[in-house]
């Protein structure tokens, strides 16, 4: 599920088909019957300042809901996009910049709220931008995933650094930012939970307690960080 950033109780669950949403921090749920079946289970964004406008990526580009996944509107094509979206992140700092990663390596940029997109840049490594995440609120760091990879950027997406990892065989998945600490980020992988406190500069294992092999992570953000693995 994903929480709308300017509304807690505002929950929704990225769709294979059509949405599922919930107005009441997810007791109660409804079925939204949308005007077209949207397929965007990964590639799922909310508007940091409306909790109704969504944005969905697929094999058809990025498409638009602006009343909370009843209807859809395609947005405007990238050139040449030729390539499945694999992610999104919208810019907390300013709700027009949609940075979107493409199944082949590729990022492209909107600064116009998806009505006009331009090319950002390769991928550093090969494989899919199949995860994405701004950190802070400035809108100049964002973490990505590339296939066993993981990147950082510190100009907003336009330049990507391959940040070290405990080992080449150690893939990580879902990540997290401490809310309370931007710096400080939680990596789920095949060995336990990854911790660095300096953007991902260092990185070191917690797996005190974790008796599976593979880790995902979340955070609970109340008054102090809880993590769940």
């Amino acid at each position: 599920p994903v929480v709308a950033p300017s509304e807690s109780r505002v929950v929704y669950q990225p769709p294979s088909y059509g949405i599922v949403r919930s107005r009441d921090g997810g007791r109660r749920w409804e079925q939204i019957h949308g005007s077209m079946p949207t397929k965007c289970p990964f590639a799922f964004a909310i508007d940091p300042v409306d909790p109704f406008v969504l944005f969905c990526g697929d094999d058809e580009w990025v498409k638009v809901s602006r009343d909370g996944g009843v209807t859809w509107t395609p947005a405007a094509r990238a050139p040449q996009p030729d390539a499945e979206i694999a992610a999104l992140a919208i810019d907390p700092s300013d709700r027009n910049t949609i940075l979107a990663g493409t199944s082949d390596g590729r990022t492209f940029k909107t600064t116009t709220g998806g009505a006009t997109w331009f090319y950002a840049t390769d991928g550093p490594v090969a494989g899919a931008i199949d995860h994405l995440q701004f950190v802070g609120e400035s809108g100049d760091i964002l973490f990505a995933r590339q296939g066993s990879s993981i990147l950082r950027s510190l100009d907003g997406g336009d330049h990507w650094q391959v940040l070290p990892s405990a080992s080449e065989d150690n893939p990580f998945g879902v990540f997290a930012v401490d809310p309370f600490s931007t710096s400080t980020v939680y990596w789920g992988t095949r060995d336990g939970v990854m911790v660095t406190t300096d953007f991902g500069e260092h990185w070191a294992r917690r797996r005190l307690g974790i008796t599976r092999a593979m880790a995902s992570v979340a955070l609970h953000e109340g008054t102090s960080t809880t993590l769940h693995a």
